[in-house]
């Protein structure tokens, strides 16, 4: 398991240096079973690692949207919570003051009933966050491109998302979400096998 969870963090840094801005940002289809919302934002050696969801209607698989409606805008970002590694510390976030927000391009759905539609799109979010250790408080955010695809379904003749926002391809996606979740598992080992606590700003 550690072997694994390693290579997977390895990927992810690797992937990063070669072809990522500071921020990355996984946006899938919620389907009311948990979080679809995760983001890492890189400065240097330090990063940022949240988890959490979106609000249910917003980019999801339980509701359809009509051909020639429009998608997108704003909505709250619920963070369940999330890890900082700064100045070589690891510590515990977790959301506060209230949900943050997510802001995705706006466009409209094909009104001639296109099978399968895919845009580019830009997303972008903020929220504030408690450091638990040090009560320090930090405004999370950042933005990023990337495309979103909607198929028509031939049951109801809405649209629904065909997968999740992608940036890379869609076939990296996948192993760039394993490497947010094995540095999340490894800051969150390395933060309880701590035993001293210790101040810190982010800047």
């Amino acid at each position: 398991m550690k072997r694994l969870l390693w290579m997977t963090t390895i990927s992810l840094v690797l992937m990063s240096c070669r072809g990522f801005a500071d921020t990355i940002i996984q946006l899938f289809p919620n389907d009311g079973s948990g979080d679809n919302f995760g983001a890492l934002i890189r400065d240097g050696a330090d990063f940022i690692i949240v988890r959490g969801g979106t609000t249910i209607g917003y980019y999801d698989l339980l509701t359809g949207h009509p051909p020639g409606s429009g998608v997108g805008g704003s909505t709250v970002l619920f963070l369940d919570g999330g890890v900082a590694r700064i100045g070589g510390q690891f510590y515990d976030l977790q959301q506060f003051g209230g949900p943050g927000t997510l802001n995705m391009t706006t466009f409209t759905l094909p009104a001639n009933g296109q099978p399968f539609f895919q845009v580019p799109i830009t997303l972008d979010f903020s929220a504030d966050m408690i450091i638990i250790e040090t009560g320090d408080l930090i405004t999370v955010g950042g933005f990023t491109s990337g495309h979103v695809a909607f198929n028509l379904s031939d049951v109801d003749g809405l649209y629904y998302p065909a997968g999740g926002f992608a940036t890379p391809e869609p076939g990296t996606l996948g192993t760039v979400g394993t490497g947010l979740l094995g540095l999340l598992t490894l800051a969150r080992v390395k933060l309880r096998s701590r035993s001293r606590r210790v101040a810190c700003n982010w800047r």
